[in-house]
């Protein structure tokens, strides 16, 4: 990770970004991390058993990353070094990417068990850039942030010298665009190349989403900068907290489940008011637990910090512990619906050891894990 950085100095890294403002950290988004961490382990610990209630996190967790890079974009700098800057981040995402995704197609052919797929699916899914249908690897993520920072970045510069609500009407054309994409090319995929499934190459429709966010989030700076987003009044922000969670769920139940991994997003529309709503609720709960926490608050800070290793590695873990149960005759555990809870435990004992004091100590791992040694 780059050293401290001032508040003019944050690049828009989504799942590490640099929050330091006149020589103290942001807590309060490094700990939002930290959680968004926590609900990401949860959803995939108890994907074979999806509770209702799981819905609600998929409609924002992702959401609040995307948005988060664009709320740390510094427009001003980075404007001027965009080939620097894409390349900084290329090389952060697209690096472990493919590393990653060479290791799990290698894991996938030696140990069968540890993949829902096998490894010549994984490999033309790898090529094509999304999929497989019948689900999708977590890295999936890495390569539709950076895509998404490229449009984004790219608009930006563009429109540099239009009047900033200029970029208002890409929020609507992009999600536009995105259903135009999962309707009617997809039906044209399907129907003339059916191998794809209908699914969008290179999760296109999910990257203009992620632009779309990483607008608002950048919106968002020009208006309040890098302020928390409290009323500084307890009992305003717990009646917030608790209206915004209220209408969270009826739209996340209205929308349905959601999984922008496969294209799935129900109403991009209601996608985005839960995006921002849930984004809400974990920026002002972490501030919450950041002004009233001490031990917690840095717990949950030092999990934000390593978030990009700890998301790359934590599904491996579970993967890998698997087949060694299986040797001692314990099997299938990890489809068992009733095991999601211990899985999510298994994840978070193994996979956070594994980031705090394996991977950030080896200069090689930091390069499979982050694309640099730092």
């Amino acid at each position: 990770m780059p050293g401290p950085a001032m508040i003019e100095d944050i690049p828009a890294v989504s799942l590490s970004p640099e929050t330091e403002i006149l020589g103290r950290r942001l807590e309060w988004i490094d700990a939002a991390k930290g959680i968004g961490m926590f609900l990401v382990i949860w959803e995939h610990a108890s994907w074979a058993y999806y509770p209702p209630w799981n819905h609600v996190f998929v409609s924002f967790v992702m959401p609040m990353f995307f948005l988060l890079a664009g709320l740390t974009y510094n427009n001003k700098k980075y404007r001027n070094d965009l080939k620097g800057f894409l390349g900084s981040r290329g090389k952060q995402f697209m690096i472990p990417y493919s590393i990653l995704m060479a290791l799990w197609i290698t894991m996938a052919a030696a140990v069968p068990s540890t993949s829902i797929q096998p490894a010549s699916e994984l490999v033309f899914w790898f090529a094509y850039g999304a999929g497989p249908p019948t689900g999708s690897p977590h890295l999936w993520f890495l390569p539709m942030v950076f895509l998404a920072m490229v449009i984004f970045v790219s608009f930006d510069k563009v429109m540099e010298h239009l009047p900033p609500i200029s970029k208002w009407p890409l929020v609507a054309i992009f999600p536009l665009f995105t259903i135009y994409l999962n309707t009617s090319f997809s039906e044209f995929l399907v129907a003339n190349w059916p191998l794809t499934t209908g699914l969008i190459p290179w999760r296109l429709g999910g990257v203009l989403i992620a632009a779309t966010f990483m607008i608002i989030g950048n919106e968002i700076r020009r208006f309040i900068k890098l302020r928390d987003w409290t009323f500084n009044n307890l009992g305003l922000d717990l009646g917030a907290l608790l209206g915004m969670g209220m209408i969270l769920l009826a739209l996340s139940e209205m929308n349905g489940y959601t999984d922008i991994a496969s294209d799935v997003l129900g109403s991009v529309w209601i996608y985005l008011l839960t995006g921002v709503i849930g984004t809400y609720i974990m920026f002002a709960g972490s501030t919450l637990l950041v002004r009233n926490t001490t031990r917690f608050k840095n717990f949950l800070v030092r999990i934000g910090n390593a978030s990009q290793e700890i998301y790359e590695l934590h599904p491996m873990t579970l993967r890998v512990v698997a087949p060694l149960l299986g040797l001692l005759g314990v099997t299938n555990w990890w489809l068992n619906p009733d095991w999601w809870l211990v899985n999510s435990i298994i994840i978070c004992v193994t996979t956070i050891p594994l980031v705090f004091y394996v991977i950030s100590k080896s200069k090689y791992l930091l390069i499979m894990f982050k694309g640099s040694t730092r």
